[in-house]
């Protein structure tokens, strides 16, 4: 599970940015992966996490 503020300071960097830039990526994430794939999960109060089996398959052939 991770913070707003940690996925903030990991992913880009800076202390800067304002949390609702973590909501919106994830917003994102969903709208491509659709209702039937849940692969990031709030957390109300603390952020978000990885869904527990996130149902997908890469294809490295693709």
């Amino acid at each position: 599970m991770f913070t707003r503020r940690q996925l903030l300071t990991s992913v880009w960097r800076s202390e800067h940015a304002v949390a609702r830039t973590v909501d919106v990526h994830v917003r994102r994430l969903r709208a491509k992966f659709g209702p039937d794939t849940p692969l990031v999960t709030s957390v109300y109060g603390v952020g978000h996490r990885l869904a527990d089996d996130p149902a997908i398959v890469v294809d490295h052939d693709a």
